[in-house]
């Protein structure tokens, strides 16, 4: 797959060729066409990038780590006896880009793709849970499925926020798990969903009685610059208050 920015989709699938790609996705006839190394949205300008690739040994390891135990075992098990990788790709990111780039892989699915694994997060779904997501369009959906949990270095903190050209969020590993993903997961939804102007030392809480968290914006340092899960937006570091 050639590395380049944007927003990257993982689809394994059946297909034992190209050929036979095309005509899975030609007869489903949902207005998509895949010609050259193009898949084309019909009647729009929307269009993306499909690589096709061989089958790859890795995945099945991929899609249970990405997974965190929640894919099926039947879609695992179709994951492992995948013959064939389709890279669906774009350019743009951001909620728009984002968007789009979701409802086309549900196509891929329907022609045979087994599940969707997030190139910019490794976060990893089964076939029914992607196509759930993405037949109920909100903010909150696409942060579902662009998203993935990470600990390391003392930090919780999550990744794939770039695909929304956004800073990721994270906390010091002090805090229950489940505690944190809550707090990150609120603060990357509003900062979706609002679109404010943050500024370090400005405070975030998940209600009045809740507590309060300072923030700073730091680089994004547990990737390098060109590694997918890098994000060149930063980081906004959630700091307890009670701290100071």
């Amino acid at each position: 797959m050639t590395v380049r920015p944007g927003i990257i989709l993982c689809i394994p699938g059946p297909w034992a060729d190209r050929r036979e790609l095309v005509l899975a996705i030609a007869k489903l006839d949902a207005g998509y066409l895949f010609a050259g190394q193009v898949l084309v949205q019909s009647g729009s300008d929307r269009a993306w990038t499909l690589e096709f690739e061989a089958r790859d040994e890795r995945m099945q390891k991929a899609f249970e780590f990405g997974g965190l135990g929640r894919i099926p075992a039947d879609d695992l098990a179709a994951v492992a006896a995948h013959e064939s990788v389709a890279y669906l790709i774009s350019d743009e990111v951001g909620i728009k880009a984002a968007d789009a780039i979701q409802r086309a892989a549900v196509t891929l699915l329907r022609a045979g793709g087994v599940g969707v694994k997030c190139e910019l997060s490794g976060a990893a779904f089964g076939k029914a849970r992607w196509i759930e997501l993405a037949e109920h369009p909100s903010r909150t959906s696409l942060y579902l499925s662009y998203i993935f949990l990470v600990s390391g270095d003392g930090a919780l903190f999550t990744c794939g926020m770039r695909t929304f050209d956004l800073p990721d969020a994270a906390v010091a590993d002090e805090i229950d798990v489940q505690d944190a993903w809550e707090l990150m997961g609120e603060f990357n939804i509003y900062n979706l969903l609002e679109a404010p102007t943050l500024n370090s030392g400005e405070t975030f809480s998940l209600s009045p009685e809740s507590p309060f968290y300072r923030l700073r914006h730091a680089t994004y340092d547990w990737y390098a610059p060109d590694d997918y899960f890098h994000n060149p937006n930063g980081v906004w570091w959630l700091d307890p208050v009670w701290k100071e």
